[in-house]
């Protein structure tokens, strides 16, 4: 994974100024940690289509719940990787900090 981004990725994920969600990347309610990590690359792609949010990416697809293609071909995010990701933050209901010290861990 890039050093640069998983650096900034666990940074915001530790500094307590995003609430957390689940289920979708970003809600009106907070973000979940693939979210995160979109806002950290580019929080200028945020894009609200029938009032849920929804990030545009490079290849011009909106993505409401899952890593758009383009961050995880970019950053080398396996779909295992993204897939654990997805059951640390919505099924087991980690909190931020702890998914940081995974991300730390394992990417």
């Amino acid at each position: 994974m890039n050093i640069e981004f998983k650096q900034k990725w666990i940074a915001a994920l530790k500094n307590g100024e995003y609430e957390q969600s689940v289920n979708i990347l970003r809600s009106n309610i907070g973000y979940c940690c693939l979210g995160v990590l979109c806002d950290v690359i580019d929080n200028k792609k945020w894009n609200t289509v029938n009032g849920e949010f929804h990030w545009k990416s490079d290849d011009d697809d909106f993505y409401y719940a899952a890593l758009p293609k383009t961050i995880s071909q970019k950053l080398n995010i396996s779909l295992d990787e993204e897939a654990e990701l997805v059951r640390l933050n919505d099924t087991e209901r980690l909190n931020f900090t702890e998914i940081a010290q995974w991300i730390e861990e394992n990417l």
